[in-house]
């Protein structure tokens, strides 16, 4: 039997939306057979009670560096991913940010696809503090810009980098990609989700986006690259 596991990295930082990231995951994971599994990278207990009383799977792990305990709790998923149970294997990941919200069955809409890599659409806010879908394209002359709002319900995209806040990858994609970020002298330069999506397109994977399953994304506050 195979299934598909759902994980994510959580902190304390996300408990602002932790009762909805709940509800989502239970409905339209738990309750749809697929196993949820929490890594927590807070530096303290305050989400330990709370994943384990919901019956998720729980690991913790903790590094000095934000985007370090990234990696590592995605890792951590990556490889209970691959390693599965004796009794069942998992046919797909399903990496969630965990202000990502479900809110219908994400999972068999995108296995509908088949591919190897694909991604509900997420926003983000952009540089002018506007909203704007996480993926990246490739302009004409080489430049990677965010797609448009005008993308937002055309269907199946071909991208050149997702995010991972909604994304369904076939494990055996796993046995060739291990999560990493991208440091020069210390400092933050590619954060995982991109550094993933160059990784798949270097082994001709191509990274898909429905853009017609919309995710709500909680986002409170912008990423300190400079801490990270």
């Amino acid at each position: 039997m195979k299934k598909v596991l759902i994980g994510a990295p959580i902190d304390d930082q996300k408990l602002y939306c932790w009762e909805e990231f709940k509800n989502g995951l239970i409905r339209f994971g738990r309750e749809l057979g697929h196993d949820i599994l929490l890594v927590d990278t807070s530096n303290n207990k305050s989400m330990e009670n709370k994943i384990k009383n919901e019956g998720f799977f729980y690991r913790n792990v903790w590094k000095e560096k934000a985007m370090d305990r990234v990696v590592a709790a995605r890792n951590i998923i990556r490889t209970k991913g691959l390693k599965g149970y004796a009794d069942y294997k998992y046919s797909h990941v399903l990496m969630l940010d965990a202000d990502a919200i479900l809110n219908c069955d994400v999972v068999d809409i995108l296995k509908k696809q088949d591919v190897p890599v694909i991604s509900a659409l997420l926003n983000t806010i952009d540089d002018n503090n506007m909203p704007a879908p996480v993926p990246l394209i490739e302009n004409n002359d080489g430049t990677l810009t965010n797609m448009s709002l005008d993308s937002i319900g055309t269907g199946i995209q071909q991208v050149h980098r997702i995010g991972f806040g909604c994304v369904l990858i076939k494990t055996d994609v796993f046995e060739k990609i291990r999560i990493r970020c991208k440091r020069k002298h210390g400092k933050l330069m590619i954060g995982e989700d991109y550094c993933f999506s160059d990784d798949a397109r270097g082994l001709d994977y191509i990274l898909w986006v429905d853009t017609d399953l919309q995710i709500p994304h909680k986002i409170a506050g912008q990423w300190r690259w400079d801490e990270a």
